[in-house]
Formats: C-alpha cells, sequence, structure tokens
C-alpha cells in the first residue's frame, strides 16, 4: 500500500497510491529511521481506512490530534485527512458585549 523511501541526501519520504489511482509522496524531510517507521505505519492505516471506507482507529486519530498543523495539511493536500475545524477565538470585548445584550435588568441598574 505504501512504500517508505530514502533519498540519497538522507530525507525520507513515503510513497503510495491514493483512490484515483494516482503515485503520491509524501515529504518527512531528514528524520531518523525509526521516525520514519513510525509515521509509514500510520499512513498506511490512514490509507486502509479511505480505501475501505471503514473510520480510523482511536490510536490512529489521536496520533492525527498530535501532528503540528504544517505536516497535518500535507494529509489533508492528499485526501487522508479532513481538514481541521478552527475554533473562533473569543475575546474579552466580544464576551462582555454579549453578556451585557443578554442581561435583563433595569437601566437604572
Amino acid at each position: 500500500m505504501a512504500s517508505l523511501s530514502k533519498d540519497k541526501n538522507g530525507t525520507k519520504r513515503i510513497m503510495f497510491i491514493d483512490a484515483l489511482g494516482k503515485r503520491r509522496a509524501i515529504r518527512l524531510g531528514q528524520i531518523n529511521i525509526k521516525a520514519a517507521k513510525s509515521f509509514h505505519s500510520q499512513i498506511e492505516r490512514l490509507i486502509a481506512s479511505k480505501l475501505t471506507g471503514t473510520p480510523i482507529d482511536p490510536q490512529t486519530a489521536h496520533w492525527l490530534t498530535e501532528l503540528p498543523q504544517s505536516i497535518y495539511d500535507k494529509l489533508v493536500l492528499h485526501g487522508l485527512a479532513d481538514p481541521r475545524s478552527r475554533s473562533e477565538g473569543h475575546t474579552l470585548g466580544s464576551m462582555l458585549d454579549e453578556y451585557f445584550e443578554l442581561m435583563n435588568v433595569k437601566e437604572s441598574t
């Protein structure tokens, strides 16, 4: 399903075939072989999940949540993960405005 390749300059990449039959590569950079093999096994789980239409296992889901955004974006680009939902940050000003709108008191209070 996926293969781990090592380039001449020492960088690692994972090669796989996507759902459309195109050969894709995720470049991992210069990481050690143990980390590359771990990443490879997680990618194989994601590919199997996509091909069979089954949900990913909890261990892989946890691994996805811990990934840095730059690496996660590579998985989204190749269709192996869904984009993360970005939560809208609240400021103190917006929270106070909402609070005062919901208050139900007389003007003189």
